[in-house]
């Protein structure tokens, strides 16, 4: 059953394109959930997650990321009193055209195995325009094999419509406000990273310049 067309409301928009402008120089992923309805989807809220790879043409998520997002959804759906599902994800292309990558292709078509009806959504942000100034550019898509031979995977556009609402839902506001956490637990992972890093290359010298250092003595005695 393929999908037809994606309802997205404002306030997820609003908060999917906060997440997008928080970083210029990479770019920035996270999770749609809501529930299917036939052939439609609806997204009810976002779900940011700690990226495990983060540059400026390439983002991803680590699976143990992708297990806990699972269990959020399935606590979500028991306090609402209704099914809800991971939808689609979504990411940022700052800088760059909002059409799908090849790479994103490719991770969309992986997804779609989980579910045919699994959407992808790409903000474009940072682009400046003389005359419109800072644009926003959004496209929902999936991925269906090629019948050529340059790719293995084609896009195919499909229609998104945003719609207004009242006031934020509880989910997307938290949401919205767990975006400095996030980024600050990247930052600390980082940080982690390059410290053992450096502690391991240290040793590692020290260890080398211990070597030589002994077969000096050796050659002394």
């Amino acid at each position: 059953m393929r999908l037809s067309a994606v309802h997205m409301p404002a306030d997820v928009y609003y908060a999917c394109s906060v997440h997008a402008l928080s970083f210029e120089d990479q770019e920035i992923m996270g999770l749609l959930i809501g529930k299917f309805e036939g052939n439609d989807a609806y997204i009810i809220s976002t779900m940011v997650l700690q990226r495990s790879d983060k540059r400026k043409d390439r983002v991803e998520i680590s699976t143990e990321q992708l297990h806990s997002a699972f269990i959020k959804t399935s606590e979500l759906s028991d306090a609402m009193g209704e099914p809800i599902y991971v939808l689609g994800w979504y990411h940022s292309h700052p800088h760059i055209t909002v059409r799908p990558s090849h790479v994103d292709l490719r991770t969309q078509a992986s997804y779609q195995t989980m579910d045919v009806r699994f959407f992808g959504i790409i903000f474009s942000v940072f682009n400046e325009d003389k005359e419109k100034g800072q644009e926003i550019q959004v496209t929902c898509f999936q991925a269906i094999p090629s019948e050529g031979c340059y790719q293995p995977y084609e896009n195919v556009e499909i229609p998104l419509y945003i719609e207004g609402v009242q006031n934020f839902s509880t989910p997307c506001s938290e949401s919205i406000f767990q975006l400095p956490q996030i980024i600050s637990q990247e930052d600390h992972t980082n940080y982690d990273e390059m410290k053992k890093n450096f502690q391991n290359n240290f040793i590692s010298k020290l260890q080398n310049d211990s070597g030589g250092f002994l077969w000096i003595l050796l050659y002394l005695i």
